[in-house]
């Protein structure tokens, strides 16, 4: 029985072959690890960058973290007990000793083994625990009595104990070892592991022990315990994936999806890739193979090498791996489970006893008959009467039960869960004994939304009952658990589940059976399932328990998890009757409360419009018990719902604000207070979790009866754009009885939200039919369309608003001269167009920009840079926050990107190198003031005094008011802004704070532990760049928004986004021309489109390019392309009937008059002529007309004129198109 393991190691851009990387301060991937974020000096590796790391031990971090584990070199480390400097009194004796990192090894450090205490899906585990539990020599009271707090084993016996037994079953040339990343830069989920390579380990090297002197009585020994491995570079005894030569790949084809070749550690065995150094079961190696077999299948067909023989190599290893599990992997956590002290030890004590696969059983009962002759002292020691004596009583079915729990490799606290019903009865897994044995699936199908110990993952039941024949056909699963097939219908339905589950969480709430098809097939499970649309239809009843068959409107079939099908039940509900039933009387002069509100005299027409609007929506959004008010940012929303609150007939009924995040119910909140109007706001989470449909410690929103209390009559959620389907059902049940108005607010134009569905869009695109063109109001709907705000002092539209209006979604009649404009810089003041193209260029655009634009004298004005984030001088020192002006500086200028990790336009990066440049761990001496210094950093980020930070967890905590001079229970939402505005220090303790106030809550401030976490993630990150992900209903003075090609992450959703979160002014820096931007604009790049749902419509999927798309949400040809607009798609229908080639928007380059890009481009071969079609959608606009005319000029300059090779079609004044006009000019120039 060899036990494999997983050992951590930092990302490096060059290999492991021993040198520094070549782009070190562009590595932020590797500072996730607390070693390197602590020890990294950027200037330090930027003038080594390249060279080989010998020589340098003592300076390069990485090397400690297994940076060189693919080095022929012996390195050299000299290192000094980590508590020696600042404990002289009890490890002051410790001297340096020297730690040898022998060539291809891995230096192994479990940490995890050598915590006092740690905290695993919220159960408490102990160091005493694990003693028992694996029988190690652990006493308590060889540790030492310290004058200050840890939560490391210190005494070297305890250590040694504890590393001879992890190692003891590490077995060389048999034993497997995975080392992993916990980031790399391809992919932008920082919460999974990253497998590296995969080989065996050769040699296993004890670590050292410290150096002393006799001063003191403590001993302690070294970690690192130094691994010999088989990986090499010829791969033919192991092998690294050749994610670096992927990358290169992935460059030059924009469109192969990186993920598809990435081995991750999956979900579900997250705590063996934990705490740098980890025990790996064998079902999670298994994982990994099978995902390593895959990607290389992948692989193979892109890059050069010897993949075929990699491929095989694993194949190998993964027939090993299966025999040497054998049927009963989880036997030790079983016996835990029926109350054997020692039950691990026990089993590996009883396999030795094992000489076939099929003698588990017999020889576990002759071992509680005799169990001298087969267990240790240890294990005698542990064996009560009463625990032997319970065993053996077991009924019939009670040890069915146990030996089919024992085929799962389950944790201990797992196993005991399922086997004890009245603990499944607490975790709400309610299936009896006699079930789970019937059907071994249900376990995941019932815990699948659960976490932690209750969870029973779908790959640990699929291995323990369909493992492979030579187990299979040794020790067979006895019926009625054993499956008859590779398709038996239980196995087909849990992973049908699984699959759709895994759909929800990337936004799909129904898969069409093709899809599912492909995806099931597809899986990387062996045996594989070989689905058919035969097969599923001959198991229809069988589905029906957990899956809800839905109709296509192609006549084609789709599958719906039976759980979301129940909440789009209760929208479609209650959006029903809300929407036909009768409506509210609200005696009210909208127009003059309106005119009221804005003051002043209508004096433009502009002014005039813009009131009627506003007006018209106040009178429906007042009478309507449910309806819609959609807006771009700056659109006044806020403002108009204001106005709706102060009636009296609907102030008096009480107003209820909710919103899905913190930060939207504080800024929603603050600005109906600062209009007067008095209301109570909640998150949706706060909202429903009092009526039970919300779970803080799963996420899970869930249908309850529980009627909400205290819901008043009028209920407004704002940014409603990012709730899912569950959110959106469980917020119209738990509102459905009290409360008699309800408003659903926000811009459907921007990104869907993370989870399942698109129920805003989908509720908007329901009510907004056959409505007005002026103005938008009908049933339950109201559209702002009109606003100052949109305008320049010149009264001119402004250029940013008129930016985003192409990545909306009635964007098909815009003007694409604004791109060329955009480029030239003459789109006005709000916008401002900067070129890139490499990195380091970059970096310097973003110093120029920030300096620019915040007044800084230059881009090293460091004071200038604190003083345009909040900071403030008072007698000679630099000071944070302060008063409510310079907190909302916090928030008056911010870097936006798409990706996180990219190490070029990656907001870890930016962060990074702004963090280096203008803040110091050191104090500071300015011109005009000094900046304290930070003893302690937090965070993997290294947060110090001053710096901009985001809080990435909706959390209570201890919050001072300063206002009220009182503690108190305080919140912080994921996504609110803040800086660190106070460091306190305490001489020797290990307490020290960062100190936080948040933009939102500016009389609140917080404290965080001034320390870098050694496995997980902060909840304080730097936030001078964020995500647009993460900048979603915040609004900011100014941005500058970071764009790259290739943009595989950008979306016409998330452009939008990011074009409308400032207020004043936005500055793009893009390494392509901006006319590229326009492509974005295109419903092929809508993340809305390709999200499959079936609320109020059948789900109507077509596929292009190898994608799928809802086909309302699109406009597809007959010839098979995605096009902008209906018009596009007549036009291009009757050029395809006509026989007539043509190519939809052809860029055509006019040289100094920029890219332009016709609607359509045919060339008659014969003539040699080329043809220029323009459709113009709105020419009775003025300002389109205008647009129009100067582009028709730019033509005629270059020699494309109407009437000889430019041809134009109109639409009519009512928005159609004529075919016959259509037909006409095709004849005319083209037949």
């Amino acid at each position: 029985m060899a036990q494999h393991i997983s050992v951590r190691v930092p990302w490096k851009d060059n290999g492991y072959t021993g040198r520094v990387c070549n782009k070190p301060c562009y590595n932020n991937a590797c500072l996730r690890l607390k070693n390197i974020a602590d020890s990294r000096d950027d200037s330090l590796e930027d003038s080594l960058h390249g060279c080989p790391i010998l020589g340098h031990e003592k300076e390069i971090p990485c090397l400690s973290e297994g940076g060189c584990f693919m080095s022929p070199d012996t390195y050299t480390k000299t290192t000094v007990h980590p508590y020696k400097k600042r404990n002289s009194s009890t490890h002051g004796h410790f001297l340096d000793t020297d730690l040898i990192y022998p060539p291809f090894s891995l230096p192994a450090r479990p940490f995890a083994w050598t915590m006092l205490c740690r905290n695993v899906g919220g159960v408490q585990k102990t160091i005493q625990g694990l003693a028992d539990r694996f029988g190690i020599d652990y006493q308590e009271d060889r540790e030492p009595d310290l004058p200050f707090s840890t939560n490391w084993v210190q005494d070297a016996r305890n250590q040694r104990a504890i590393f001879r037994v992890f190692y003891q079953d590490v077995v060389p040339n048999e034993s497997i070892v995975i080392p992993y990343a916990k980031q790399v830069p391809f992919i932008d989920d920082n919460t999974r592991r990253v497998v590296m390579g995969i080989g065996y380990i050769t040699s296993i090297k004890e670590p050292p022990e410290h150096n002393h002197t006799d001063a003191g009585e403590l001993r302690s020994i070294l970690w690192e315990t130094m691994l010999g491995h088989s990986i090499r570079e010829d791969r033919k005894n192991g092998f690294l994936l050749p994610y670096r030569e992927m990358m290169q790949y992935a460059q030059e084809h924009p469109d192969f999806d990186m993920s598809s070749i990435t081995v991750f550690a999956e979900d579900d065995y997250f705590e063996e890739f934990s705490y740098a150094t980890e025990h790996v079961s064998y079902d999670a190696v298994i994982s990994v193979l099978l995902q390593t077999i895959k990607a290389l299948e992948i692989i193979k067909n892109c890059i050069p090498g010897t993949w075929g023989e990699c491929l095989r190599w694993t194949k190998e290893r993964l027939k090993e791996v299966w025999l040497d599990r054998g049927p009963f992997p989880g036997l030790g956590s079983m016996l835990s489970a029926a109350g054997f002290l020692c039950g691990e030890v026990m089993a590996r004590e009883l396999k030795a006893h094992v000489s076939h696969l099929s003698d588990y059983e017999a020889v576990l009962t002759k071992a509680l008959d005799n169990p001298k002759k087969y267990f240790s002292p240890l294990v005698l020691r542990s064996l009560g009467r009463t625990e032997l004596d319970t065993f053996k009583a077991l009924p019939q079915e009670r040890r069915t039960l146990f030996w089919l729990i024992a085929r799962m490799a389950l944790t201990e606290e797992q196993a005991y869960t399922v086997f004890h019903a009245e603990t499944r009865r607490k975790c709400g897994i309610d299936c009896s004994d006699r079930e789970i044995i019937e059907n071994p699936y249900i376990l995941y199908e019932q815990t699948r939304r659960c976490i932690g110990n209750a969870y029973i993952p779908l790959k640990k039941v699929d291995m323990a009952v369909f493992p492979p024949d030579e187990i299979r056909s040794a020790n067979p699963v006895p019926e009625p658990s054993a499956l008859d097939s590779e398709n038996d219908k239980r196995r087909i339905r849990a992973y049908m589940v699984g699959l759709l589950e895994m759909q929800a969480l990337w936004g799909h709430t129904v898969y069409p059976e093709a899809n599912m098809i492909e995806g099931m097939n597809g899986l990387p499970i062996d045996p594989p399932c070989r689905v058919t649309g035969d097969i599923l239809n001959s198991i229809a009843d069988f589905l029906l328990k957990e899956l809800a068959p839905i109709d296509c409107k192609n006549g084609e079939k789709a599958y719906q998890l039976k759980r979301l099908f129940e909440f789009d039940e209760v929208i479609r509900s209650s959006v029903q009757k809300r929407l036909t039933g009768a409506r509210h009387v609200v005696n009210e002069n909208w127009r003059a409360i309106v005119d009221q509100g804005f003051g002043g005299d209508q004096a433009t027409e502009f002014e005039d419009r813009a009131r009627t609007e506003k007006a018209a929506i106040l009178k429906e959004l007042a009478e309507s018990r449910l309806s819609v008010l959609i807006g771009g940012a700056g659109t006044g929303k806020t403002t108009l719902l204001a106005l709706l609150c102060k009636s009296p007939q609907i102030r008096d009924g009480g107003v209820l604000l909710l919103a899905p995040t913190g930060k939207a119910r504080v800024r929603m909140s603050q600005a109906m207070k600062a209009q007067g109007v008095d209301s109570t706001a909640k998150t949706v989470a706060q909202f429903l979790n009092e009526s039970g449909r919300f779970n803080g410690y799963t996420m899970e929103y869930r249908l309850s009866n529980v009627d909400a209390k205290n819901v008043p009559y009028t209920v407004i959620i704002d940014e409603s754009s990012m709730l899912t389907e569950e959110m959106f059902g469980a917020l119209l049940q738990a509102l459905r009885k009290n409360a008699k108005r309800i408003i659903f607010v926000g811009d459907p134009n921007q990104l869907p939200p993370i989870g399942a569905g698109r129920p805003f869009v989908d509720l908007v695109r329901k009510l907004n039919r056959n409505i007005n063109e002026f103005p938008r109001t009908g049933s339950g709907f109201g559209q702002l369309t009109v606003t100052m705000r949109q305008l320049s002092d010149d009264g001119n539209p402004r250029g940013d608003t008129e930016l985003s209006k192409w990545y909306m979604d009635d964007s098909e009649h815009l003007d694409d001269s604004i791109f060329i404009k955009l480029q030239g810089g003459s789109l006005g003041k709000h916008v401002t167009f900067k070129s890139w193209s490499t990195p380091e260029e970059l970096e310097q655009r973003i110093y120029e920009t920030i300096a620019e634009e915040t007044g800084m004298t230059d881009p090293d004005d460091i004071q200038g840079f604190n003083l345009s984030i909040g900071g403030h001088i008072n007698s000679g020192w630099m000071n944070f926050a302060g008063s409510e002006d310079d907190i909302r500086k916090i928030e008056g200028w911010q870097i936006l990107s798409a990706y996180r990790n990219d190490v070029a336009i990656g907001t870890a990066t930016i962060n990074r190198y702004l963090h280096e440049k203008y803040r110091s761990q050191k104090s500071m001496r300015l011109p005009g003031c000094q900046v304290r210094g930070t003893r302690n950093l937090l965070g993997t980020d290294g947060i110090v005094y001053g710096d901009k930070v985001i809080n990435v967890r909706n959390q209570k905590r201890k919050a001072y008011n300063a206002k009220l001079r009182v503690q108190e229970e305080g919140y912080v939402a994921n996504g609110e802004v803040g800086i660190v505005e106070r460091i306190w220090e305490k001489p020797k303790s290990k307490a020290n704070t960062h100190q936080i106030i948040f933009s939102s809550q500016p009389s609140v401030s917080y404290n965080w532990p001034s320390s870098i976490p050694e496995e997980g993630s902060s909840d304080l990150e730097l936030a001078y760049a964020l995500t647009v992900h993460k900048a979603q209903g915040s609004e900011f003075g100014k941005v500058v928004l970071v764009l790259g090609e290739p943009g595989g992450m950008l979306s016409k959703e998330l452009l939008y986004t990011a074009i409308t979160r400032q207020k004043d002014k936005l500055v793009i820096l893009y390494n392509d021309g901006a006319y590229h931007l326009r492509d974005y604009a295109s419903a092929i790049c809508s993340e809305v489109a390709r999200r499959f749902t079936c609320l109020f419509e059948l789900p109507d999927i077509v596929e292009f390019k190898k994608k799928y798309y809802e086909q309302a949400l699109i406009h597809k040809t007959m010839k098979g392309e995605l096009v902008r607009s209906k018009s596009e798609v007549i036009i291009a229908n009757m050029l395809f009937q006509a026989g007539i080639d043509y190519e939809y928007e052809k860029e055509l380059d006019l040289g100094e008059d920029g890219i332009r890009i016709p609607d359509f481009t045919v060339e008659d071969s014969e003539s040699g002529t080329l043809f220029y079609w323009e459709h113009c959608g709105m020419l009775g606009d003025a300002g389109y007309n205008r647009h129009w005319q100067e582009k028709k000029a730019i033509y005629e300059k270059h020699g494309i004129v109407e009437g000889k090779n430019l041809i134009v079609s109109e639409d009519s004044i009512s928005g159609g198109i004529d075919s016959a006009a259509i037909k006409k000019l095709i004849d005319q120039y083209l037949s």
